[in-house]
């Protein structure tokens, strides 16, 4: 008997077809029109500025932590260059398969939207996958300066117009623009001074350059420490741990509370099961102890948003900030 003899053949539509080729095929199919299951490769997280800024730190924090709650490992890759504009470009070129993601910001991920040259992007074309953390505006000084409180900063600023000069990290960034309408609430004629990012701008602040520095708590907290800054006021809702002793607006009878937020974006048309399978990670990792203790440590604030919910975030930041940005005149012609 020959070999093809030793197998059963059926009939299919009254053809004879051999029952293991028409299995090997029917699985085979089976398997080609499966999705492959997720994630089957490392996962990378594109952060848009320079080494060592506030979103870098938080990502790279966040990728050592999920490598308990991960199959995959988790690289960080920094693409700097025009404000955060450039890097998130480059992700939103990236496959809607939830292998590249951005370490986004209430700034570059929103803001340049509004601007008089927009960035070659707009707001909807990623969605956050999951945010747990934001950190808020600061205003240092040096510790040598005359001011001690919001209070004699603001009676100085007011009385000498234009003397002072506020340095910050870039023209449109988050915290130039909270800076910006904190001086307008209280009618201060700041020289607002723009730097390429908030390094140069804390080194500009340390080496008297300018005489006050919009930052992140973050940049002040390890000068504040070393007895090299004060900090005035933190726009936060209460005070952050990392600087204990800085009080915030509110304390100061200021209400103004602004905290950039920095969701976990990925592309539009990313599938909802890739998504979740992001987000249950990353929550986890954000939830574990050592994580969280490190993030406060470095003054953010921890607060959770599910996907949906930083996704209304973030479109309530684009409508508000629209606004202001409007009233500085950088906002782009309709």
């Amino acid at each position: 008997m020959n070999k093809i003899s030793s197998c059963r053949w059926i009939r299919l539509a009254g053809v004879p077809i051999l029952a293991t080729a028409l299995a090997f095929s029917v699985v085979g199919w089976s398997s080609a029109a499966q999705p492959a299951k997720f994630p089957a490769k490392p996962v990378t997280i594109i952060v848009p500025t320079a080494a060592g800024g506030v979103n870098d730190t938080l990502s790279r924090a966040i990728a050592e932590s999920m490598k308990q709650y991960f199959p995959k490992p988790v690289a960080v890759i920094n693409k700097a260059g025009a404000g955060g504009i450039a890097g998130t470009a480059e992700f939103l070129s990236s496959p809607a398969d939830g292998y590249v993601l951005e370490s986004g910001s209430f700034g570059w991920s929103v803001l340049p939207t509004h601007l008089q040259i927009p960035p070659p992007y707009t707001v909807d074309q990623a969605v956050p996958v999951i945010q747990f953390a934001s950190a808020p505006c600061t205003l240092a000084v040096q510790a040598s300066a005359p001011w001690k409180s919001m209070k004699e900063l603001i009676d100085y600023a007011r009385a000498n117009p234009g003397k002072v000069k506020l340095g910050h990290p870039g023209a449109g960034t988050f915290i130039h623009l909270a800076a910006a309408e904190f001086s307008e609430m209280h009618g201060i004629r700041f020289t607002m001074v723009p730097f390429a990012g908030s390094a140069p701008c804390l080194i500009a602040l340390l080496g008297g350059n300018v005489d006050v520095a919009s930052i992140y708590p973050n940049d002040a907290a390890p000068q504040v420490r070393a007895g090299q800054l004060r900090v005035l006021a933190v726009f936060s809702e209460k005070r952050v741990k990392a600087m204990p002793d800085a009080p915030t607006l509110k304390e100061q009878g200021i209400d103004l509370v602004r905290a950039c937020g920095f969701p976990f974006m990925v592309p539009k048309n990313t599938p909802v099961a890739v998504i979740k399978v992001l987000h249950d990670a990353m929550k986890k990792a954000s939830e574990d102890p050592a994580f969280v203790s490190r993030i406060e440590s470095l003054g953010y604030d921890l607060k959770y948003y599910n996907t949906e919910d930083a996704q209304k975030l973030l479109l309530e930041w684009h409508k508000n900030s629209g606004a202001v940005i409007q009233k500085l005149g950088l906002a782009k012609k309709q």
